[in-house]
């Protein structure tokens, strides 16, 4: 690329990772929240739209954060991404502490809501551990040729801890500067997971 630009704020960067548009053009200028947002239009085409029409057709799915529409979605929470020509979605709808099941109940990393094609239920593993999981589930099964985009929700908060094997055990009382390296550095290790099986893909 000669130029690249990034928005940083989470569901209009997801727009414009989708579509190449900026999500001003459709209202979507920062996050989108619960209850009273916009949503990326159906009419507006995107990669998996395009990927319908090519020889041969491309499997896809999105894994991980959505956060492109609100929950409540006129056809029903979690068939947004399908919608917009995905094959699969796995993984939040929105935010960490989001929830379109059971608004009573405290969220985190380790206690959140999964939609599964359209099917919400409760998670109980660590978020971004799930999201490699979902993800190389995506790979494994999706006929070739296959397109999977891998959105986390990490490093966004609650910073709550990361298990052991990812980040170290947890301090006393961590700080919110320690909790966040925390789960960045969770980030890093699950993303090498997955880098491990993606490797003979990106050798080719």
């Amino acid at each position: 690329f000669d130029n690249a630009y990034a928005l940083a704020v989470c569901s209009p960067a997801r727009t414009a990772l989708l579509t190449g548009r900026f999500g001003t053009r459709y209202q979507i200028g920062t996050w989108i929240r619960q209850g009273d947002g916009p949503a990326l239009p159906l009419d507006e085409a995107g990669i998996p739209v395009m990927l319908q029409s090519a020889e041969p057709v491309w499997s896809t799915a999105w894994v991980g954060k959505w956060h492109m529409a609100d929950f409540d979605w006129p056809t029903g929470p979690g068939f947004h991404p399908l919608e917009h020509g995905f094959t699969h979605h796995r993984g939040s709808l929105g935010n960490t502490n989001d929830s379109y099941l059971d608004l009573s109940t405290p969220r985190n990393y380790y206690h959140w809501e999964r939609n599964d094609d359209g099917v919400l239920g409760e998670n109980e593993v660590y978020m971004t551990s799930q999201t490699v999981n979902d993800a190389l589930v995506a790979i494994a099964e999706l006929p070739e040729p296959w397109f999977v985009v891998v959105a986390f929700n990490a490093s966004h908060t609650p910073l709550n801890w990361p298990p052991e094997h990812l980040a170290g055990p947890e301090p006393d009382d961590p700080s919110d500067y320690e909790s966040y390296n925390a789960v960045t550095e969770a980030l890093d290790s699950e993303l090498d997971r997955l880098f491990v099986v993606l490797e003979p893909w990106m050798q080719n």
